[in-house]
């Protein structure tokens, strides 16, 4: 028994959604329904987590477990702008494109940091101008504090950016078929000391900690908080190292490629890219 895909009349009229993500086999059907309803949106539409949950049959745990899973694998992202008189504005999600194939979009902001925008997040396109029913968008009259879905027992010791690094190394282990320990306040005091004392951003810890468990031996050996913060150093020379080791291996075998192609037409003679015949160089050595 199977199931097959047939032509259905709105088709083309409604959500646009990348093939790859709706195919990625590291998420949950639950995580893929999450990515197509909100695709499903407008650019600028925003919801709660709680919103979502009054919406919807799952509860705020399975809520939140699918919108981490959905982080942990690059799809969201916590941003936090600054709102009047400087200080800093709820914490929000925002849908983003993942990480390329590699699992790392750039060094980590150890050469190129990258920094988070600010204002709305952006949630999906809808297709053209609406020629049939209007969209239906979950509408929020009230939004509610997001305080209570921040994952820490002590919001006012630890901070936002403390418990997402927290959950998302959990879930990456978890990933991994590895086991979690329990994820509190020794998880989370590591996590802040690594960002307050050891003076490292977010989104460099959050690049070092997805390499990490990208990595075949460090996936084993690193399997807490503590842990990370322990051999962080190291494990940060060694990304940046293999990054860009990768990509002068890269750039090497592109020219090496290159010239390779130019010695075998100097030397037999054949095709350049446009399909040309080349003809070969004489050696100095002739026939009779």
């Amino acid at each position: 028994m199977g199931i097959r895909r047939s032509h259905l009349s709105f088709e083309g009229r409604y959500v646009q959604i990348p093939n790859d993500w709706v195919r990625d086999e590291r998420l949950s059907r639950r995580a893929k329904g999450m990515l197509v309803e909100l695709m499903s949106h407008r650019v600028g539409w925003h919801i709660t987590i709680a919103a979502l949950q009054r919406t919807g049959p799952e509860g705020r745990d399975a809520i939140r477990t699918v919108v981490n899973e959905l982080s942990a694998f690059g799809y969201l992202r916590r941003v936090q702008s600054r709102g009047d008189g400087g200080r800093f504005n709820e914490v929000e999600y925002e849908l983003v494109e993942p990480p390329t194939a590699d699992g790392k979009s750039d060094i980590g902001g150890f050469s190129d940091v990258g920094s988070a925008d600010g204002g709305s997040p952006v949630v999906g396109e809808s297709g053209g101008k609406e020629d049939y029913l209007p969209e239906h968008h979950l509408e929020e009259a009230n939004q509610e504090a997001s305080s209570s879905d921040a994952g820490a027992s002590d919001p006012k010791v630890f901070s936002e950016d403390v418990v997402y690094l927290c959950d998302l190394l959990a879930a990456l282990i978890r990933g991994n078929g590895n086991k979690v320990g329990t994820v509190g306040v020794t998880w989370w005091s590591a996590a802040d000391r690594l960002m307050r004392l050891d003076g490292y951003t977010r989104e460099q810890v959050e690049w070092v900690m997805r390499w990490t468990q990208a990595n075949e031996f460090w996936q084993a050996n690193v399997l807490s908080m503590p842990k990370f913060r322990e051999q962080f150093d190291q494990l940060k020379t060694r990304a940046v190292n293999e990054k860009q080791k990768r990509r002068e291996s890269q750039q090497r075998s592109l020219t090496n490629a290159e010239q390779a192609a130019v010695d075998y037409q100097q030397l037999y003679g054949g095709s350049d890219e446009s399909g040309r015949s080349v003809p070969a160089l004489s050696s100095g050595v002739s026939s009779r």
